[in-house]
């Protein structure tokens, strides 16, 4: 589970990611959470990777070669440092539009 600093961000920051905590909080176990005013919720990969196959109506396996696709026509713009980042991003950019501005520090419309 990544728990550096830029995923936390990039959590906190993912207001979309954090609305749908709802649902996932009574069906996980070992969720992690930053605890600040608000908690953020940080999801893990498998969480990630439900969030993602939600729209898309794909297998883990198609889902898996769709994410390799978009971040070989994406990268470097969505450089991540682990697969929670990556994933968080995918999400981000499949389900909202959004990608993560390293300069900003944001997530930005396309």
């Amino acid at each position: 589970m990544d728990n550096s600093p830029e995923y936390m961000e990039q959590c906190e920051k993912a207001v979309e990611i954090q609305q749908l905590e709802v649902k996932f909080r009574y069906d996980s176990h070992g969720d992690q959470y930053i605890y600040k005013k608000d908690d953020v919720w940080l999801p893990r990969q498998d969480q990630l990777q439900e969030i993602a196959g939600e729209d898309l109506s794909n297998s883990k396996t198609t889902l898996f070669y769709r994410l390799y696709d978009w971040k070989n026509k994406e990268y470097p713009r969505t450089y991540q440092e682990s697969w929670e980042q990556l994933w968080l991003a995918f999400v981000m950019h499949e389900r909202f539009g959004k990608y993560w501005d390293f300069e900003t520090k944001e997530w930005v419309n396309e």
